[in-house]
């Protein structure tokens, strides 16, 4: 017996009471309503026969001491009320199928209500009035038809928010900002008529060439396009706010490609940090001594153009400082190796002596620095502030999971900042760009504290940073009414529906049964941990307009171009090179999953990879499955067709692992990840 809300409270007295027509002697009425359940009795008789038959009636579940009835949903409790009543209450209720008759069965525990099923009680009686309803439903009619002649079902999770609903006006409070009527939303608009956009230059292949130019341009930041423009986003934005009136000190994380060395030359095209807050903040900042950012470390893997911004920008410190002999980058790369590979014993406290050293030797300290407060007060005799600009420590700790003595070199650097926060007006300043996967093997003690430290500043890209992504790609590729000044100002529903321009509304005609272009392409780009980079979306929209301009007529580019720039087919083309390079990437960030992936490939062919699966499906071992867990690149759910549990893929790893769905499945992408997430997407 379960009592989920009130409704199965007063299940129980109409089944008692045979629809309330055959109350107990002793009781004259019995009315139940979401706050509370009210007993008349004979004041002849008084209420212990009345307790004796809620305590019959409903068991455990009645509180006898403080008249309550327990209900199994968030712990709640359906007060009772006695009330003496000198004539019975009569009132005739009929039977009927409404939403308040539905049976709750529970196959698993109360803690888990996604696994209920709801059904109707069907009874003689209710035939007439099911035919009635049935017939209130066109299938035929435009607005409820779907492509398989049956009314839609439209799959949502389970919201213990729309249980208990008392009134109309509660229940339109209940929905808001629920993805219910999100989703109702989206079926309404998509019943409305398409306004279809005058053919323009949006669609001229000038157009698609200036959007491949452009991702072609911001996919490898490590490139260095001398462009002034950056999209601002809410890390960043914390950075500067931050540090508004203080030298920064902080770690930045995020994996390989969310934008860790693209933000590192946008900071070092800036000069120092004053210069770069006014160019998040859109403001002349004018500060008593520059605050130089100084490149220390930096990617080996950059372009000419970046190579070129970064050495200039060491050479003027040299000056600056007055360095007659510099030590240079590939001098210090060359120290870092040596003291790893020959001197693998060294601990923190050396080798945080060592980037001391480092520091010291690096803007010309001309003594073996035993603290940062030594190098601290040279810079006020210089009266400079230098800020140390630290990125492609992957290039260096290439075997940061297994090598202990990068792992003791890496934690002591990533604690500097912490170091140089306890110096009082300090003139040295750090910003360090690592590897998410590197915070895990280096911090192992109170690494959750660690990373909530800097949480702030870690380059990750939310639902709304992604609509702002893609809304400042295009206007780098001078698409029609996109404006650059505008991103920032710009909310998720205006974003969505400027983005319209770009891959329509749906993946199909306006009106069909397709999913919304936007939630799918966020959807199919994020893993199960709800990850996204930035290089996938890049990648996403140059593979899209190269496909668009190799195969406009497979993609049908003829079709759509009244109402969009890229067509749904070349969206959903693109997410396989997507997901290859996605693969790629993956191996060279964990070799853990490296090792796996060879490991799969040599036993699993690839006509026998199909979603969704069980683990004795692959012989996954239980390390495996957690690694591919924590990766994001697997979630367990229940397949429709069979009621099992069983594991799927998100398309950014399904089409690179050469994954294809089970015969005659559509990817169930949208639902997925509103279930990994646990909300809707924007």
């Amino acid at each position: 017996m379960n009592f989920l809300t009130w409704l199965d409270v007063e299940r129980v007295f109409r089944l008692k009471t045979d629809n309330y027509s055959s109350l107990p002697g002793h009781i004259q009425s019995i009315q139940c309503f979401y706050d509370a359940v009210e007993i008349g009795i004979s004041p002849a008789v008084g209420r212990e026969l009345a307790v004796e038959m809620l305590k019959a009636w409903f068991g455990e579940w009645y509180n006898e001491k403080n008249h309550t009835i327990s209900l199994d949903l968030a712990e709640q409790v359906l007060p009772v009320e006695f009330i003496d009543e000198e004539i019975p209450f009569s009132r005739t209720t009929p039977a009927r199928p409404l939403w308040q008759e539905v049976i709750y069965q529970n196959h698993g525990s109360i803690s888990d209500p996604e696994k209920m099923e709801t059904h109707w009680p069907v009874p003689r009686e209710f035939d007439i009035p099911i035919t009635a309803l049935n017939g209130a439903f066109d299938i035929e009619n435009e607005y409820t038809q779907s492509d398989s002649g049956q009314l839609s079902l439209i799959e949502m999770s389970f919201n213990p928010m729309l249980m208990s609903i008392s009134s109309w006006t509660e229940s339109l409070q209940k929905l808001t900002d629920t993805h219910q009527i999100q989703i109702a939303r989206e079926w309404a608009e998509a019943k409305m008529p398409t306004i279809k956009i005058p053919e323009t230059s949006l669609h001229a292949d000038y157009v698609m060439e200036q959007l491949k130019k452009v991702c072609k341009r911001y996919e490898f930041a490590e490139q260095g396009d001398d462009a002034a423009d950056f999209l601002i986003t809410e890390p960043i934005t914390n950075m500067v706010k931050r540090f508004y009136n203080d030298i920064p000190r902080l770690v930045s994380m995020g994996p390989k490609g969310s934008g860790k060395t693209f933000c590192y030359l946008q900071m070092i095209r800036s000069g120092s940090w004053p210069d770069f807050i006014g160019r998040v903040m859109d403001e002349k900042t004018v500060a008593p001594l520059s605050e130089t950012l100084f490149p220390l470390l930096h990617s080996t893997t950059l372009g000419k153009i970046a190579t070129n911004m970064v050495l200039t920008s060491r050479e003027k410190i040299f000056r600056t400082l007055d360095i007659q002999v510099p030590l240079l980058h590939g001098d210090i790369i060359d120290r870092i190796n040596n003291a790893v590979a020959q001197k693998p014993e060294m601990n923190e406290s050396q080798w945080t002596l060592f980037w001391l050293t480092l520091f010291a030797d690096a803007i010309g300290y001309p003594e073996q620095p035993s603290n940062l407060q030594e190098l601290n007060s040279y810079l006020k005799r210089k009266k400079i502030k230098i800020i140390f600009m630290i990125d492609g420590l992957e290039d260096i700790f290439q075997e940061i999971n297994s090598n202990e003595s990068q792992k003791v070199a890496l934690k002591t650097l990533l604690h500097i900042p912490q170091r140089i926060a306890e110096i009082r007006n300090t003139y040295l300043g750090i910003i360090l760009f690592v590897r998410q996967d590197f915070i895990k093997h280096s911090i192992t003690q109170n690494r959750s504290q660690f990373e909530a430290l800097y949480a702030p500043f870690s380059l990750s890209w939310d639902a709304t940073s992604f609509l702002k992504l893609v809304y400042w790609i295009c206007t780098q590729a001078n698409m029609k009414d996109f404006y650059g000044d505008q991103v920032s100002s710009l909310k998720n529903e205006a974003l969505l529906k400027h983005l319209e321009r770009l891959w329509g509304r749906k993946l199909g005609r306006d009106n069909s049964n397709e999913a919304n272009s936007a939630r799918w392409v966020y959807a199919a780009l994020t893993d199960f941990q709800g990850r996204l980079q930035a290089r996938d979306i890049v990648r996403m929209l140059l593979y899209a307009s190269e496909i668009c301009l190799a195969k406009p007529s497979e993609v049908k580019m003829d079709l759509w171009k009244g109402s969009r720039l890229l067509p749904p087919a070349a969206i959903k083309q693109s997410l396989k090179p997507c997901s290859m390079e996605k693969i790629k990437e993956a191996g060279e960030e964990s070799l853990a999953f490296k090792r796996f992936l060879k490991n799969f490939d040599a036993t699993v062919t690839t006509k026998d990879r199909v979603v969704p699966f069980t683990s004795d499906q692959y012989q996954l071992s239980p390390l495996e499955i957690e690694m591919l867990n924590d990766m994001g690149i697997i979630m367990e759910s229940q397949d429709p067709s069979d009621g099992t549990m069983k594991w799927y893929m998100p398309e950014i790893y399904r089409a690179g692992l050469h994954f294809t769905m089970k015969s005659g499945a559509r990817p169930r992408v949208l639902a997925l990840k509103r279930k990994a997430l646990g909300r809707d997407l924007f």
